[in-house]
């Protein structure tokens, strides 16, 4: 059989399909990791045969592209999802993935309009997904076509945001609400920093432009209780729900999160982080700097600078040990402390000046319990404060 034949009867077999509506769409929920709640559905292609064979839409949608029906496919699939969100309250978005072929300024804006208006869809409850890969051919077309569906009411979301080498300089230049943080990222959160490094730097990110981050392909507690840590606020995987159909979507409404399995989120955003920090700063009678895993001060308050009998614009970058010489062996002996996996014991240290600090150390660890660096805390001390009720001192070195 030609090979241009046998495109002719795929194309056509597939039209079928859709006319017999095969292809339904399926639900995935996205969820608040601070209290499970459902807060929209991501909308899914899926193929049920007559027989009741589900096929996933790697199967069948490149040949969609291929024969070019995928704009007939998508209208099918928004009239059914339409139907199916209307019945939703009001406040459950759906979302709802645009491949790069159809921002080709042809028929998605108006598809999509006039389809939400026949079904009385509110289009503010309408996500679009986009890739970077739509953009890279034609940005110009791609950018019309975005902002005509952000100036309708849609919100647009960035998918597997993370995986490009633009993504960053599309989100200044598209009207973008929403970060999809890749799956591949949170696979391997767990046992590989640089994901977590990415994953806290896209929540960040999302924080400081105001916009949603949404993490994918969460399937563990353990991923789920990490991101809480990081403070991302929104999650979808099948650790919260696979695919279901329209039917089972509004079941998944109703039911309620089992109060056992609800976790608070770290909402303190970075502002709030930074003024905690600053008041830290700021408290009379206490130093702080923060050392990298080489005991290298990357940060340090005015008040340690002093007490120390530096300059603080000259104490970033030195050793600890360069700038309290006397304190150098004190260092190797908190070292069997760290070895041993055991807390650090407050001790006390004379400065230059002949006053003494009660000083502690802490780990900063990220997420994963590896080491970030340490902060040491100094607290001015009279001689009766650094001594217990017996007299004896404080680990006085």
């Amino acid at each position: 059989m030609k090979p241009g034949v046998e495109n002719d009867e795929t194309r056509e077999l597939l039209r079928q399909r859709i006319k017999l509506g095969e292809f339904h769409p399926f639900f995935q929920p996205i969820v608040s990791l601070e209290d499970l709640r459902v807060m929209g559905f991501e909308m899914l292609a899926r193929h049920i045969s007559p027989e009741g064979i589900v096929t996933p839409p790697s199967d069948f949608i490149p040949a969609m592209e291929r024969s070019g029906l995928l704009d007939e496919l998508m209208l099918s699939l928004m009239v059914q999802g339409f139907k199916i969100a209307a019945t939703w309250p009001e406040q459950q978005f759906l979302s709802m993935n645009v491949s790069p072929s159809q921002l080709d300024g042809r028929y998605l804006t108006e598809t999509i309009r006039h389809t939400a208006r026949e079904f009385q869809f509110d289009l503010a409850r309408l996500k679009i997904e986009i890739t970077e890969t739509a953009l890279l051919n034609d940005i110009n077309t791609a950018r019309t076509e975005i902002e005509a569906l952000s100036g309708m009411g849609c919100t647009i979301a960035m998918d597997d945001f993370g995986t490009g080498y633009s993504s960053l300089a599309w989100l200044i230049q598209l009207p973008v609400n929403t970060l999809k943080i890749d799956s591949s990222f949170i696979r391997s959160m767990l046992h590989k920093k640089d994901s977590r490094k990415i994953i806290s730097s896209v929540v960040g990110l999302g924080r400081s432009l105001d916009m949603d981050v949404i993490a994918e392909g969460v399937e563990t507690e353990e991923q789920a209780e990490m991101l809480r840590g990081i403070g991302c606020l929104y999650a979808q995987g099948y650790l919260f729900g696979k695919p279901v159909s329209g039917a089972e979507s509004c079941r998944m409404l109703n039911a309620i999160p089992h109060k056992g399995s609800l976790r608070r989120v770290a909402r303190l955003s970075l502002d709030q982080r930074a003024h905690q920090i600053s008041s830290m700063y700021a408290i009379p009678g206490t130093s702080i700097c923060f050392l990298n895993p080489e005991l290298v001060i990357v940060d340090a308050s005015d008040t340690f600078a002093e007490r120390v009998g530096w300059a603080p614009q000259d104490l970033i970058h030195k050793y600890i040990y360069e700038v309290i010489p006397s304190q150098a062996e004190k260092l190797l002996w908190l070292q069997e402390f760290r070895l041993k996996g055991l807390p650090y014991p407050p001790y006390e240290v004379v400065l230059p000046d002949g006053s003494s600090d009660l000083v502690m150390v802490t780990r900063v660890e990220d997420e994963a319990k590896d080491l970030l660096g340490f902060c040491v805390f100094g607290v001015k001390m009279s001689d009766t404060r650094l001594c217990y009720p017996t007299g004896r001192p404080i680990w006085s070195w």
